[in-house]
């Protein structure tokens, strides 16, 4: 084997050899976050994702780490295409205007959640971790999408955490992260930055990082359909598949 065939042969062993780890983020970017909270937030989110590119821990070193951006004001867009990976990513501030039409994320966020969008990698994907930034009460109608969010088992299986910034709407928050997620409270455009800085990064690492026993963080039996997380979480219609071919869990 010539040198130029053992490194072609090394890099792709060691591609296969990590996983995809998605996280995503969910930003309100409607003209309540003007002024003091907007700067914040992206104060808060650029030094997140410095901490991020500079940890050490495992988890950043043995997974290929997507980023993905979502804000959304009177309409819902991306920020990246598909996922960024984090040693190419560079934050971007945000700025703020308009309503704040959440239901619009809702469908953008529950369009993106497919293997064929977000999570096609050749080393298979672990479970994403969602990160909600929200305020106020939503303009528009989200409930409907919501539901039809809550059946996509992407987002059935995702770890999620969401800052509730200057008392967002309670049912909204509620009805989003259920009983399987984390809320942090800010209250100020201070604990907003601290919290995003500071807080996601403690639960980042907590919720995402298991044994090394866990397959893609997920415990499969061979002689049932069901899967359960490590937090005690179970599902049941997967596949051993859909957590590593060219499959759609909706």
């Amino acid at each position: 084997m010539n040198d130029e065939s053992y490194f072609s042969n090394e890099l792709e062993s060691r591609l296969k050899s990590k996983r995809l780890a998605p996280i995503l983020f969910v930003i309100d970017t409607s003209a309540a976050m003007m002024g003091e909270p907007i700067a914040a937030l992206n104060e808060g989110m650029s030094l997140l994702i410095e901490k991020m590119v500079a940890s050490e821990e495992d988890f950043f070193a043995y997974n290929d780490i997507g980023v993905g951006i979502l804000s959304f004001s009177s309409s819902a867009k991306w920020r990246t295409y598909g996922l960024e990976m984090l040693d190419d990513f560079s934050w971007s501030d945000l700025y703020a205007e308009g309503l704040s039409n959440f239901g619009e994320a809702l469908k953008e966020l529950n369009n993106k959640l497919l293997r064929r969008e977000l999570f096609n990698h050749v080393g298979g994907c672990r479970i994403p971790t969602i990160f909600f930034i929200l305020e106020g009460s939503p303009s528009d109608e989200y409930k409907n999408t919501l539901q039809k969010l809550r059946n996509n088992r992407w987002f059935q299986v995702s770890q999620k955490i969401c800052v509730d910034y200057n008392f967002a709407d309670n049912q909204m928050v509620n009805s989003l992260i259920e009983n399987d997620g984390v809320v942090l409270n800010a209250k100020t455009p201070v604990e907003l930055k601290e919290t995003i800085e500071n807080e996601f990064f403690k639960h980042l690492k907590q919720w995402t990082i298991g044994p090394k026993k866990h397959r893609d963080d997920v415990e499969s039996d061979s002689t049932t359909d069901e899967f359960s997380l490590e937090d005690g979480r179970r599902f049941s219609g997967f596949e051993d598949t859909d957590f590593f071919e060219d499959t759609d869990f909706c």
